[in-house]
């Protein structure tokens, strides 16, 4: 992690091993009695995060309203284009390193 200035904003950027870190922080504080997986992966052109948890019944859409704040891309399929996206954090300007966070149940499968 490091701050920086982007059009004349000051910017804190992290890293795709640190954007994971601070998911499972997040994760642990807004379900702490349940265990996640946080796995992140580097490829050309960007990086993502696979968030995986092991519990019936528990909606996908109510971890993913943790995990959306810490994408740092969003992809229009109608005109093939990626946009690149700040977030605050912790009262902060922020560029996250992981351009999409992907969230799955295992109980589901």
């Amino acid at each position: 992690m490091y701050e920086t200035t982007i059009g004349g904003h000051p910017t804190v950027m992290y890293t795709t091993v640190e954007t994971a870190k601070e998911i499972r922080k997040a994760l642990k504080a807004a379900f702490p009695k349940v265990k996640f997986s946080v796995r992140s992966d580097s490829y050309a052109g960007g990086s993502s995060i696979r968030v995986s948890y092991d519990k019936p019944g528990m909606p996908r859409d109510v971890v993913e309203r943790v995990t959306d704040q810490f994408e740092g891309a969003s992809f229009d399929g109608m005109v093939d284009l990626k946009s690149y996206k700040y977030g605050h954090y912790d009262g902060r300007r922020v560029s996250w390193g992981a351009d999409y966070v992907f969230v799955s149940n295992d109980a589901d499968w």
